[in-house]
């Protein structure tokens, strides 16, 4: 067989690993998951000991340290960086299954990140082309959300930008992808899975501007972390992101209207705000379950958060009590080792008045 690497997308709650599983067996070619990927990094001059108190600390609940500023990386995400080099490596040894999962909306933030790097100005307008029918018909019938849309409507990229990153209106994604790419909605695509290729993700693949078709766009946690890292690097991306509330400008079809966050770290009338959170972006469909990236930034330390499958009654709990956590965390922020007291320092004068009284 030539070398041929499959990723599954392990969708909620739906068994893809044993599907997975069965396809390796039945192509006589090798599985790779989590618990092997770990088996592997031990082989790799870690102890057994030390990688399974890193996946302890970093795999609960699917959240995972982004990087920590200010100090040498913590053993987590030394095992976090060398995994992802095992995965590459097993890549280039032969055929394979890689196992992934849907991400949803999460899918937004290579979308904003291409747009935003292109480089084109942000502030002008653009005429949503009537070749873009077809693909809201197919949103509505999916029942994904949206802010009404509609061809001949003149619009903003910024404002697509907000539209797309704080309510999460997939017909916004699919506008800023048909004008980034000539209306060519594939294309785009392939230029998400190129953008995630240099950024070192190995085991996602983008099929469309917004997460909402599930089938076929997948990633992992860890690739997912790599792709908010240069989110958040990006000061344009990080301050739409950042915004609890903005104000859509009227257009030629719409009213001014105002849309909102999603993400309820960031809502100061929410029970989980946090005002150190920053916004990344949230997820669902159902068989992605509820997906959240998230950072926070308080004293000098960085955090990032990735969630893939969790629900609504978890989700931004989760995320809240993780951060209140790592921020208070002995383990994580040791108090300053006590020194011992300078000894005195004498003068020959003061020597003698202090011998003499």
């Amino acid at each position: 067989m030539a070398k041929t690497i499959i990723t599954l997308g392990r969708e909620y709650c739906t068994g893809g690993r044993y599907i997975a599983e069965d396809v390796a067996k039945a192509l006589g070619i090798k599985l790779y998951d989590k618990e092997l990927i770990t088996m592997a990094a031990k082989n790799s001059g870690l102890s057994e000991e030390a990688v399974a108190a890193s996946e302890k600390r970093h795999t609960h609940s699917l959240l995972y340290s982004l990087y920590t500023m200010g100090n040498e990386l913590p053993l987590g995400d030394q095992v976090f960086i060398l995994q992802s080099r095992i995965i590459k490596q097993l890549a280039e040894e032969g055929p394979c299954v890689i196992l992934g999962r849907c991400v949803a909306s999460l899918t937004k933030m290579m979308t904003a990140l291409l747009v935003i790097e292109r480089g084109n100005d942000l502030n002008a307008e653009i005429t949503i082309s009537d070749s873009l029918t077809p693909e809201f018909a197919a949103i509505k019938a999916d029942r994904g959300h949206t802010i009404g849309l509609q061809a001949g409507e003149t619009v903003r990229r910024i404002d697509m930008l907000y539209a797309m990153l704080l309510p999460s209106a997939n017909d916004a994604a699919s506008v800023l992808a048909s004008d980034d790419a000539g209306g060519d909605l594939a294309a785009f695509a392939a230029r998400m899975n190129a953008r995630a290729a240099q950024l070192g993700c190995t085991s996602t693949q983008f099929t469309c501007a917004h997460g909402l078709y599930d089938t076929g766009n997948y990633s992992t946690a860890r690739d997912m972390a790599k792709i908010a890292l240069a989110c958040y690097a990006n000061p344009a991306y990080r301050r739409i992101a950042d915004a609890t509330a903005y104000e859509l400008p009227a257009t030629n079809v719409h009213p001014a209207r105002t849309v909102t966050t999603t993400n309820k770290l960031l809502q100061p009338a929410s029970a989980y705000y946090r005002r150190y959170a920053h916004g990344m972006k949230t997820g669902f469909t159902t068989q992605a379950g509820r997906c959240f990236v998230t950072f926070a930034q308080q004293d000098g330390h960085t955090y990032g958060l990735v969630i893939l499958g969790s629900n609504s009654q978890n989700i931004f709990r989760e995320a809240a009590e993780l951060f209140d956590w790592a921020f208070t965390s002995p383990e994580l922020h040791p108090a300053p080792a006590e020194t011992a007291p300078a000894p005195e320092k004498y003068t020959l004068f003061s020597f003698w008045q202090k011998l003499l009284g």
